[in-house]
């Protein structure tokens, strides 16, 4: 059976299932500014996760420990803890990018737990280039100039990503 979620596709998107199966997590600008959510899949459990007005593309790390967002603000890739209060935690900064029209944004999460892919945002809201960052390093690796929408594999060392319609 369908149950309904939400109550604004147009608001609420990107939605992601935790890794056991029981929230939701998306971004909605029904604030008036976009921020990360979780709802229960029954929709009960409504529940605002963060408080960084630009929050979006939300991504659970493999345990459901941990979760990755990014905003379009120079270097506003994040991490935290969406099971914590907003107010009792420090979201950690993902490395720097050092042209500041741009910015990293993260879509998949290694199985392993260890690496986050995501795409090269540019100032024209395109896309250009697939990066990988290893958790406790301070770099981004770029791995093309190119793509969008990168999903590691399941054997955690192989990517999937579009470029031009096309994977």
């Amino acid at each position: 059976s369908q149950v309904q979620l939400t109550n604004n596709a147009a608001r609420d998107r990107a939605a992601r299932w935790s890794p056991d199966g029981r929230r939701i997590a998306f971004y909605s600008d029904s604030t008036g500014q976009m921020e990360i959510w979780a709802v229960n899949r029954d929709g009960s459990g409504l529940q605002q996760l963060t408080r960084s007005p630009g929050a979006h593309y939300p991504v659970w790390s493999p345990d459901g420990l941990w979760m990755a967002y990014s905003t379009h603000r120079p270097n506003g890739a994040f991490i935290f803890e969406p099971g914590r209060p907003w107010e009792a935690q420090t979201p950690k900064p993902l490395p720097a990018i050092p042209d500041p029209t741009q910015s990293f944004e993260i879509w998949s999460w290694s199985s392993d737990g260890r690496r986050l892919a995501g795409q090269k945002h540019l100032a024209d809201l395109s896309h250009g280039g697939i990066g990988i960052h290893e958790l406790g390093s301070s770099t981004i690796e770029w791995l093309t100039t190119f793509g969008e929408w990168p999903v590691f594999l399941k054997d955690g060392r192989r990517i999937l990503f579009s470029f031009q319609g096309k994977l």
